[in-house]
């Protein structure tokens, strides 16, 4: 917090905050953003509502959160089918009830190859090569920030979050899967 503070006396037009890890720290950086200084910064949570959830823990008023923060964006990393060696295949019942997905819509999910299979010379029989991010974005419009002033459920704001388009992570992953760029197997490993 002491830190924050030093910087902030030099006026900066952007501030990155490697990690917010308690109320002194969260509620400078929105008292920053609110006086023009753009704020990037990091919480640890599961998902965007809890993050938002977290800094009101933390102690900042729900008004102070309302007015200075813009958006949260939830992110994790799967690792990318290789795409010289993924096989496809006809998703199981289960498979499909456990990614929440109707038979009709879905006609083949893609998987790395058995450890029978011949060794892929791309990726050296990982049947993985890379990472790509999975995201959760949730943007703060006024109607949010109207529920956070008047101080509104977490559940309510994630139903008008919801309203709005805003996609869980495991729903914005599993467009990866059907489009084949990571198994279903990596994404319920990633996001749970």
């Amino acid at each position: 917090a002491n830190s924050l503070r030093s910087i902030l006396r030099q006026d900066p037009d952007v501030v990155m905050i490697g990690e917010i890890r308690d109320g002194e720290t969260a509620k400078i950086a929105c008292q920053a953003a609110n006086t023009g200084h753009m704020v990037f910064s990091t919480v640890h949570a599961n998902d965007t509502i809890t993050a938002l959830s977290r800094l009101i823990d933390l102690g900042v008023e729900p008004f102070l959160l309302a007015d200075s923060i813009s958006g949260i964006l939830g992110q994790r990393l799967v690792r990318k089918l290789c795409p010289d060696c993924k096989v496809a295949y006809k998703p199981s019942a289960d498979e499909l009830q456990k990614a929440g997905l109707p038979a009709d819509k879905v006609d083949k999910f893609y998987r790395p190859p058995s450890k029978s299979e011949a060794t892929c010379p791309t990726c050296n029989g990982l049947g993985y090569m890379g990472r790509t991010g999975v995201v959760e974005l949730l943007v703060i419009n006024d109607r949010i920030r109207d529920l956070l002033r008047e101080k509104q459920s977490m559940t309510t704001v994630k139903a008008e979050a919801r309203k709005n388009g805003m996609l869980y992570m495991k729903e914005e992953g599993l467009r990866l899967v059907v489009k084949g760029v990571t198994s279903l197997d990596e994404l319920l490993r990633v996001v749970k």
